[in-house]
């Protein structure tokens, strides 16, 4: 997530960022910098009031008790407006959070931009790509001739995407797991089972949400 300080002094790299990454309308950064202006102002109005109020408590106590009326009414009153001014504040700050989630990080200056994949530049390429004498099928092709893959089933059972495994495709699975585990095993890292569910915090700090809220379940 980007540093609101980062904004507020390069808006203009920002919104280019954000246009270059085919994201207009997913957040709008002079509304974010309008939050941004209201929040830091009522902040300072907020200290100035704290500090208001820190010394009228202390001044009740210093002064006379037939004194202390006119001063706890005044300090009253201050509470009063101060509870008030910090429930904006916390509601500000919640909406620029909230923005700040959907904006992008800025794009190496060397990344080329493109309006889609056909503005993809090769940097380089590994291997032999392979030239066949017919049509290859994809996996899924494939997969269905073979026996190995139903998607039919899968999604009627978990809707959209889903697939089983059949037979020999649950074995090649099994294997591929195998294999990678022991690989990175050699490489010496660390095998852990984690959750299959986790609290909303750290799909917002791994970048998964909000972009991807629609598609996970929660309970």
């Amino acid at each position: 997530m980007l540093d609101i300080k980062f904004i507020r002094e390069n808006p203009k790299e920002v919104k280019a960022a954000i246009t270059n990454k085919q994201l207009v309308g997913t957040v709008d950064i002079d509304a974010l910098l309008n939050l941004d202006t209201k929040y830091r102002n009522l902040l300072a109005k907020v200290e100035t009031h704290r500090a208001l109020k820190n010394q009228l408590s202390d001044n009740i106590s210093k002064v006379a008790k037939e004194e202390r009326g006119k001063l706890i009414e005044e300090a009253t009153v201050v509470k009063a407006a101060l509870q008030k001014m910090e429930a904006t504040l916390t509601e500000l700050k919640s909406q620029i959070e909230a923005l700040l989630l959907w904006i992008p990080n800025i794009p190496a200056s060397d990344v080329p931009c493109g309006s889609d994949e056909t503005g993809n530049v090769v940097i380089r390429t590994e291997g032999v790509v392979p030239k066949f004498d017919f049509a290859p099928k994809d996996h899924l092709e494939l997969g269905t001739r073979l026996g190995i893959i139903d998607v039919g089933r899968g999604v009627k059972v978990g809707g959209f995407r889903s697939y089983f495994l059949v037979n020999d495709g649950v074995e090649l699975e099994q294997a591929l797991l195998r294999f990678a585990a022991d690989y990175i095993k050699k490489q010496g890292f660390e095998f852990y089972t984690v959750p299959w569910m986790v609290n909303r915090e750290y799909l917002v700090g791994t970048g998964y949400f909000p972009w991807g809220e629609e598609d996970h379940y929660k309970t």
